[in-house]
C-alpha cells in the first residue's frame, strides 16, 4: 500500500485560521423580523443548517495559539 502523504518535518509551525460560520442558532431578536419564516419553520431550518458541534470540535484551536 503506498502512503498518500509523509510528515517531512513535524517541527514546522504555520498558522492555521478557523472559519466557523454556522455554529450558532443564536438570532438576534432585532434581527429575527427580518426572516419570512414563522417561528416553527425558523427553528427546524435552524437545525438543519447549524454545525451544533464543531465549537466542541475545535476547542483545542484556541489552546494552540
Amino acid at each position: 500500500m503506498k502512503t498518500s502523504f509523509e510528515i517531512k518535518n513535524s517541527n514546522v509551525v504555520v498558522p492555521l485560521l478557523v472559519h466557523i460560520p454556522h455554529s450558532s442558532s443564536y438570532i438576534p431578536p432585532e434581527m429575527k423580523d427580518n426572516f419570512l419564516l414563522s417561528d416553527n419553520d425558523l427553528q427546524e431550518e435552524l437545525l438543519r443548517m447549524t454545525d451544533r458541534y464543531t465549537d466542541e470540535i475545535f476547542s483545542c484551536v484556541a489552546e494552540l495559539g
